[in-house]
């Protein structure tokens, strides 16, 4: 056994290293916030609509569990409504997947292998991702399950377990309960494995599921008691089974056009429904009465990962096949360590891989175009093809002005303009149903809304797309009372309120 002081070294120089990998993509050297998108925008204006005393569900639209809106409003009643901040987050939620994931590691492998899975799943999985959703807060809950019980699969472990996956459904349902569900399975299957009573296996499973019931409603007490169960029940379950399970989308869809620097896409979210099966298949393989426990570990990370993994794949995309795909690093990298004489190469390759994924996501982020501008948020490293957009809204609105984003709710924290409107953005896909088009002129009229960010695409349906576009009256409505200032580059127009004051610009 190696001694403990050899490896003490390890822990502090990986929160080190990781510290080392997500900085850089989160900040443009040495120290200013770089302006992200991706789907956590969407939490950032929620949490800045309930910091105007809005309600999820009542005043905005939400589909997802309000965790993630709550922790965006504690920052930002904290710290303020700031890029710097939600970049914070970005990074502190890094640091803590990290521990979470040695800790896990931890339970089917040494503590240098452990490392090296940690590290990979930062480089590989999180700096490309960077994107502080629902998706992975939830994942965060349900890895921090599994390191409770892989320490010692106790009754009161199990219970706190059952706990941390009630607060892994407050951020996505449906991960939560997938992972709930495997978790059930999985003590059957220990039940089976090691031969102890049913009554026991019986006893355990109920607990785990009744302690995660019992959190999960004190969690949603407030939510029922101010909007109403069935409020709640639309807006999470009857809208996600009709939008994101009965519509799936056709293929995970990419982050930017393939190039071979992108075949890590491809090689993450193909890998998933492969390492689970196999992992399976060789704790299988022991038909002995009792497994160790590294093997019981492994298949409850295999289980928990392969729910996921099917969940996921009712609506595959390639940032929710990254959400959940730490347990199958993990597993990767176990699986490496029973490759006998070829485990150092194996490892290596592993990781020698996560590291040119990151350091080409890194050399990105800081070598892209910025404009360093000063916002109502912060100083900030704005992307220069956003920047166009940032300075002419800047310029054209106050801070705390209502303003209306209409294809991407990408600017109202950054500016600290408010979305006037129930709904977050408008589709012409059927996301947008009459009832929200009839609500959004309504509100925009009641509001006085002045300016508005359209896109011509939205006057009209898509091709084949008749019957799910519901738009045309917003769109009649804009027309006339609205007049157009100034296409943009991207092909947005910035329209403003008739008899408001003078156009910016002549329409071009």
């Amino acid at each position: 056994m190696r001694p403990r002081s050899s490896v003490r070294w390890i822990g502090p120089a990986l929160f080190l290293a990781v510290a080392l990998l997500l900085y850089p993509n989160l900040f443009l050297l040495p120290a200013t916030p770089i302006l992200l998108t991706g789907d956590q925008v969407f939490f950032w204006t929620y949490a800045q609509r309930m910091l105007h005393g809005e309600q999820p569900y009542a005043d905005f639209f939400q589909f997802t569990p309000p965790g993630t809106d709550l922790v965006y409003l504690a920052a930002f009643h904290l710290f303020g409504a700031r890029i710097a901040v939600t970049n914070a987050i970005d990074f502190g939620l890094g640091l803590a997947l990290a521990l979470v994931c040695f800790h896990v590691a931890r339970g089917v492998m040494a503590r240098a292998p452990a490392a090296f899975a940690t590290l990979a799943f930062v480089a590989a999985v999180y700096v490309p991702l960077m994107n502080g959703t629902h998706h992975v807060f939830s994942v965060l809950f349900i890895m921090a399950a599994l390191a409770v019980v892989m320490r010692e699969s106790s009754i009161a472990r199990r219970a706190i377990a059952g706990g941390f996956l009630a607060f892994a459904s407050f951020f996505t349902q449906t991960h939560g309960a997938a992972a709930m569900l495997a978790f059930l399975v999985w003590i059957v299957w220990e039940r089976r494995a090691g031969g102890s009573p049913w009554r026991e296996a019986l006893g355990s499973a109920g607990l785990t599921l009744a302690t995660y019931l019992a959190v999960l409603t004190l969690l949603y007490g407030y939510f029922i008691a101010t909007v109403g169960a069935r409020r709640v029940w639309t807006c999470e379950v009857a809208y996600v089974l009709q939008r994101m399970v009965a519509q799936p989308t056709a293929i995970p869809g990419m982050p930017e056009p393939f190039s071979w620097p992108r075949l890590e896409y491809f090689v993450v979210c193909s890998a998933l429904p492969i390492v689970y099966p196999t992992s399976l298949a060789l704790v299988g393989r022991n038909r002995s009465s009792t497994r160790s426990h590294e093997e019981t570990n492994v298949a409850l990370l295999s289980l928990v990962g392969f729910a996921l993994c099917l969940e996921v794949a009712s609506s595959p995309s390639w940032l929710r096949f990254y959400a959940v795909a730490m347990p199958a690093v993990i597993l990767l990298a176990w699986l490496s360590t029973r490759c006998g004489r070829w485990r150092p190469l194996a490892l290596g390759t592993v990781l020698t891989a996560a590291l040119y994924v990151d350091g080409q996501h890194t050399i990105h982020r800081q070598q892209a175009a910025y404009v360093v501008s000063n916002l109502p948020s912060g100083r900030a490293a704005v992307p220069a093809e956003t920047d166009e957009k940032v300075q002419l809204i800047l310029h054209t609105t106050a801070p705390g002005q209502f303003f209306f984003q209409a294809i991407w709710p990408g600017l109202y924290v950054p500016l600290d303009v408010r979305n006037p409107l129930y709904v977050d953005a408008v589709a012409t896909d059927g996301a947008t149903r009459p009832d929200d088009v009839a609500r959004a002129i309504v509100q925009l009229d009641e509001k006085a809304v002045r300016y508005v960010l359209w896109a011509p695409y939205l006057d009209r349906p898509e091709p084949g797309g008749e019957r799910t576009y519901h738009l045309g009256p917003l769109a009649t409505y804009l027309h006339a009372r609205y007049s157009r200032v100034k296409a943009l580059a991207d092909g947005e127009e910035l329209w403003e309120r008739k008899n408001v004051g003078s156009p910016l610009q002549s329409p071009e």
